[in-house]
């Protein structure tokens, strides 16, 4: 049995984040809901991160840092999975701060569902902002699992793991943990493998969680694009495939969800080959490891093209093609 179990447990994956970790757990401190603890997960920083994060534990005692070796983010979130003594989980980047009134705005719906989703604002550094996430307000007691689902993605949040809350109970019963072997959509997977599991979820329309953006290179690293990317978004897609049967999701709205996230895949995919020193050696490689999910539509011009390209399947054209498209801005 766990003594004084604190209600949110706030897992804080740590690494080289000296010049706004100070900003990002102060936010989290000085919550109007008090009833919370931070897990300080420091992943093998090389800069003063680790100092600040005991010099947190010291001025409160809510706040429990944990040194580890350096082994990615999904490493450091499966740390706190383990460390945590809460009811609910939030994870929150080091480089991201929330409002004072975040707690308090999501704890009630927190007590009688499973999952819950929120938005958040998407800044730079200065604080300029940049795009406003904001799903629509449901829950499962008045709306389908499946509609949520759909709204949740449709509106860009489904996946993050800074805009959902859970409950610590469904992730251990579940045994479920972030692959440590990706190093990107991670926090996808987790996301769709903890709603095969959840029965009550809900959405709110509110924005506490300030996201920040930079426009070099982001300090988490989740910005770079791994050479096995083409392997990593069949698997998303799939597990996507997955909660779709599970939970019943129509066949419009799965449709719409697959065709975007493939069209999304195919992008990203062929924007990495064509940086690559061998381009079209690059784009024959992700035209024959993407093969499983050619067959899509989207609803744009570009998408249109791309399409029709890709089952002509020649990494010339394909390379051409892109290259214009990319020069004529074509949407």
């Amino acid at each position: 049995m766990i003594v004084n179990r604190p209600t949110i447990s706030v897992i804080v994956p740590v690494y080289n984040a000296e010049k706004v970790l100070c900003r990002c757990v102060t936010s989290i401190l000085h919550q109007s809901y008090s009833d919370f603890e931070i897990l300080l997960i420091n992943d093998g920083s090389s800069d003063s991160s680790g100092g600040i994060c005991e010099q947190f534990s010291v001025e409160d005692c809510r706040v429990r840092v944990f040194h580890q070796v350096n082994g990615g983010v999904s490493s450091a979130r499966n740390k706190g999975l383990s460390e945590a003594r809460g009811e609910y989980l939030c994870f929150i980047d080091s480089d991201d701060w929330v409002d004072s009134d975040f707690f308090s705005l999501i704890i009630k719906s927190l007590r009688s569902h499973d999952m819950v989703f929120f938005g958040g604002r998407v800044e730079k550094l200065s604080g300029e902002q940049l795009e406003i996430m904001s799903p629509l307000s449901m829950q499962t007691s008045e709306d389908a699992f499946s509609d949520i689902v759909f709204s949740l993605f449709k509106n860009g949040i489904l996946g993050y793991m800074c805009f959902m809350a859970i409950k610590l109970d469904l992730v251990r019963n579940n045994r479920i943990r972030f692959r440590e072997d990706i190093s990107i959509h991670e926090d996808s997977i987790f996301c769709y493998q903890c709603l095969f599991k959840a029965s009550r979820i809900a959405s709110l329309d509110i924005q506490p969680y300030h996201y920040v953006s930079y426009t070099g290179e982001k300090i988490t690293l989740s910005s770079r694009i791994p050479d096995n990317y083409c392997c990593i978004v069949i698997e998303r897609i799939k597990e996507m495939e997955r909660l779709a049967v599970i939970k019943e999701i129509p066949f419009d709205k799965k449709e719409y969800i697959l065709n975007h996230m493939k069209y999304w895949a195919w992008g990203k995919c062929l924007d990495w080959a064509s940086v690559q020193p061998d381009p079209v050696l690059s784009i024959r490689f992700v035209i024959q490891k993407l093969s499983v999910i050619r067959d899509f539509s989207f609803p744009s011009l570009k998408g249109f093209w791309l399409s029709k390209l890709i089952r002509v399947g020649n990494p010339y054209v394909l390379l051409f093609c892109k290259r214009m498209i990319k020069r004529l801005n074509v949407k």
